[in-house]
């Protein structure tokens, strides 16, 4: 290949994009704290935009409906509103 040929004009090209690529880069090493954030952060969801989407979404509101709903009791029974005990 001769340093003049299409295929070296490509490879400098091909260097070019690299670098303006890697100048294009906001942070820097992704470093996280623990395996099960990292694993969270990286996952792949192909469902995006679809009807297992909008279902996994209704479970996740669901969810934190219901948990809600359990605090709020939880809390009502934690302090009763009956008159107080004479003892």
């Amino acid at each position: 290949m001769g340093i003049h040929s299409e295929y070296d004009r490509a490879h400098a090209l091909e260097l070019e994009e690299r670098k303006e690529a890697d100048e294009q880069v906001i942070g820097g090493l992704y470093c996280p704290s623990a395996w099960s954030q990292a694993r969270k952060q990286i996952e792949i969801n192909y469902f995006l935009n679809s009807p297992d989407a909008e279902t996994i979404e209704a479970e996740r509101r669901y969810i934190q409906e219901k948990a809600q709903r359990n605090m709020v009791e939880y809390y009502r029974r934690l302090r009763p509103t009956g008159p107080p005990l004479q003892g």
